[in-house]
């Protein structure tokens, strides 16, 4: 219950009074009243909507008057009589110059509340306090109810006056005031990396078309260069790349070009292996051209067997080599 009409408070040695009845508060015996709370909301709006915009500053606002609700009821030990409910909202927001609130239907078997809020012509209620009030009492019937409320706003101006009418009920997820500003941001989230899984999809699949072509540099010759390491997706692909380039281009020698290849890991010799196997089952031959001293040591050091490849120090020597066995050589014309 609400302990007693009149509630003091002590704050650094400064009492407060709160007068339910007369609706006033006393700060050290002074009278005083809680005024222009639509312009500090005002401020407050402006300035989150400058860093996360428009959108998150209302759901920011919401959470705000929300929890000051559940608060406010709380300190005050707001009951579950429909009486002291009544009586306490028909005075306690006279200090905050706000208007008169009443109560126009509760039901507490089916936790419904429909609240006016009268305000003078003088004073009309701004679009942000509409927003902080009426989560605010969203927050207070969740304290009272024990239970997440949520509110709809609506407006009935008449000439003399205007009235907002103020709708609470159970909450559902999409209604919880904090929900939305984490939501938004998971799905953007979730946006972003897959966005950035789509880049770099379209980023791999380019540096596989651009890498090791399948070059036709005299007739029944192609040369392939290689680059890096080879995981298994992307040595399957590079074998079928090859087998298509010697059929396509009809080709009975293979130039397999690791110039570029500085180290040899655990993979690339089987991966070699494999692919000399294969281009022998299509009647062409492999030559392995270009390999560099550490790479030499590591096919040493897989202990593969390194007879089954004909290997060249340079590609000249191995595009002699082919020509000379097709009875064929290079000469200078004129």
């Amino acid at each position: 219950m609400i302990m007693s009409e009149d509630r003091k408070n002590m704050n650094n040695g400064r009492h407060s009074i709160y007068n339910l009845e007369q609706g006033s508060l006393a700060y050290d015996s002074e009278e005083t009243r809680i005024e222009q709370l639509d312009i500090l909301l005002d401020g407050f709006m402006a300035t989150i909507a400058e860093i996360n915009g428009l959108e998150k500053a209302e759901s920011v606002l919401e959470a705000a008057g929300f929890r000051t609700g559940k608060i406010l009821a709380e300190k005050l030990h707001i009951t579950y009589h429909l009486q002291e409910i009544e009586n306490w909202l028909s005075h306690i927001y006279k200090i905050s110059d706000w208007g008169n609130v009443e109560i126009e239907h509760l039901c507490l078997k089916k936790k419904t509340v429909i609240l006016r809020l009268a305000i003078t012509s003088t004073n009309e209620i701004s679009t942000n306090l509409s927003i902080f009030l009426s989560a605010h009492f969203a927050g207070l019937f969740s304290y009272l109810f024990n239970e997440n409320m949520w509110y709809r706003f609506s407006e009935n101006k008449q000439e003399d006056h205007m009235s907002s009418i103020i709708e609470i009920s159970r909450s559902t997820n999409s209604h919880y005031p904090v929900q939305p500003i984490r939501t938004q941001e998971e799905e953007q989230i979730e946006y972003l990396k897959t966005l950035v899984e789509e880049k770099k999809n379209e980023l791999t699949n380019t540096i596989r078309e651009l890498s090791s072509p399948v070059i036709p540099v005299l007739e029944n010759i192609v040369v392939i260069p290689l680059f890096g390491k080879f995981e298994d997706s992307v040595a399957a692909e590079l074998t079928e790349k090859i087998l298509n380039g010697i059929i396509k281009f009809e080709a009975k020698y293979l130039l397999l070009d690791l110039t570029a290849v500085k180290e040899l890991d655990e993979f690339t010799p089987a991966i070699l292996r494999n692919i000399t196997q294969a281009v022998k089952l299509l009647g062409a031959q492999s030559f392995l051209v270009g390999i560099s001293p550490a790479v030499s040591l590591g096919m040493v050091e897989s202990k593969i067997d390194i007879r089954q490849f004909k290997c060249f120090n340079t590609l000249k020597h191995a595009l002699t080599y082919t020509l000379s066995v097709e009875g064929l050589q290079i000469t200078k014309s004129g």
